[in-house]
């Protein structure tokens, strides 16, 4: 029985849904495919489906990832490819389909693009300011443990590399921090500790657009 890779973009207004209504949402996009996929044995079988890496919730991805089993391998690629076009809803979208190679735990890190909306006679200041700022030695933030205690985390031992650029009334960072099962930053805190050190609100949105391993390779 194959595991097939299901690659796909959440986007626009999909990205307010939650995990648990992603995956009643996909569960009926792939009812909808006809594609003949295994499901679970027992008293209330259910389909097998599971996802890489949640996102979370107010964030686009251009990399998220679905599993199943695919219980007629006469099926190409191309077919589950083309059927799953055709049910899935506005905002999100098909990429690719492929069997599986990487198991969810080769995870090690995410890339993610930032888009800060700015005044265009602000935008070369704001850029000296941000650069300088994520040039700091440290970026002291507080991130909760699943205990609930707060402990300080130095962000700047963390970001594995950034490149920040200027496009008139855009700031762009790019950066790639740990995700995973081992350890998984949420870039938004670094946005909220630039907030503070700049003592003014920003206007961004966060995609991650990128899964990729320990030695920085695309998860597929």
């Amino acid at each position: 029985m194959e595991v097939i890779r299901i690659l796909f973009k959440k986007t626009g207004s999909a990205k307010y849904i939650s995990h648990l209504d992603l995956n009643r949402c996909m569960g009926r996009i792939l009812r909808k495919s006809r594609i003949p996929l295994w499901y679970t044995e027992g008293f209330h079988p259910h389909l097998f489906l599971t996802f890489a890496l949640p996102l979370s919730l107010g964030m686009e991805s251009l990399c998220e990832t679905m599993d199943v089993r695919l219980v007629d391998e006469s099926y190409t690629m191309d077919e589950v490819k083309a059927r799953l076009s055709e049910a899935f809803p506005h905002d999100l979208h098909i990429l690719d389909a492929y069997p599986a190679k990487m198991k969810h735990t080769e995870i090690a890190f995410a890339r993610f693009s930032i888009d800060m909306q700015i005044g265009a006679e602000d935008a070369e200041a704001l850029f000296k300011k941000i650069k300088n700022l994520l040039n700091s030695d440290k970026i002291i933030v507080k991130k909760k443990s699943k205990s609930g205690k707060l402990n300080e985390l130095d962000l700047k031992e963390k970001l594995k590399d950034f490149k920040l650029k200027i496009s008139q009334d855009v700031l762009n960072l790019q950066l790639t921090l740990p995700a995973g099962c081992a350890e998984n930053i949420n870039p938004a805190m670094l946005m909220e500790w630039l907030e503070t050190e700049l003592d003014e609100a920003l206007e961004f949105s966060i995609t991650r657009t990128r899964l990729l391993t320990k030695e920085l390779e695309d998860f597929v």
